[in-house]
């Protein structure tokens, strides 16, 4: 009985930490910019792809690109402010249910990722393609900034180690994504899996593999921001 109650309690405690981190989104997001306690310094600007009545990708099982984006952008978010990291989202969340995200323009996106002063951005993404048998997470960037191709290198690098070793993707340069080339800081594209691929898509709806997911991507950005420092 003992061991069962302390595996409750921890469970309760984990709940507890990620209710109060959806709260926080929650009450923040009336601003458009959620700003989190920071105390390194640096600002992350998390761009969760989509959302509201944007879907983005649609699997055939109906899983929509906009929700999961959010629920990892979320707990991306949760663990760079318990690095210090100071966080702002481009847009909020409603909810604890798939597809309860909040809707963004893609002007409103533009406008914060030009007003936000931050050190890099990261928008988070899900892929889909014809063929399911593809899978596998990438990192997109900007192809005329060095910055921008740094940081994906070290973000892939981590994706590919945290996720799945027998990952060959490489980062990919890209020159109109505005998500990209809008802000003065370096930013990245993350398509963090396939939802065409059955086996990746329901990995991705598991909330052990969204945490799995975000924290490669945050070992990423802390790499980075040591590395280079910034």
């Amino acid at each position: 009985m003992k061991k069962y109650s302390k595996e409750i309690a921890v469970t309760i405690a984990l709940c507890l930490l990620l209710g109060a981190v959806a709260y926080r989104v929650v009450e923040a997001s009336n601003s458009l910019l959620p700003m989190f306690n920071g105390k390194n310094g640096r600002v992350i600007l998390i761009d969760p792809g989509h959302g509201g009545s944007d879907p983005g990708a649609v699997s055939a099982r109906g899983t929509k690109e906009s929700a999961l984006n959010m629920r990892i952008a979320m707990f991306l978010a949760e663990y760079l402010m318990s690095y210090g990291y100071e966080i702002r989202l481009t847009r909020g969340y409603k909810g604890d249910a798939l597809g309860m995200d909040e809707g963004l323009s893609s002007n409103d996106r533009k406008r914060i990722f030009l007003e936000t002063d931050h050190t890099l951005a990261v928008s988070i993404h899900m892929n889909k393609y014809s063929d399911e048998s593809v899978k596998g997470a990438e990192t997109f960037y900007y192809s005329q900034s060095e910055e921008s191709r740094a940081l994906a290198e070290l973000v892939q690098s981590s994706l590919v180690a945290e996720l799945d070793p027998t990952n060959k993707r490489q980062i990919k340069g890209s020159s109109d994504l505005y998500v990209l080339k809008t802000g003065r800081a370096p930013a990245v594209l993350v398509e963090c899996g396939y939802i065409s691929n059955p086996t990746e898509e329901m990995k991705l709806l598991t909330t052990e593999y969204q945490r799995k997911v975000a924290f490669a991507i945050c070992c990423g950005i802390m790499r980075y921001c040591e590395a280079y420092g910034v």
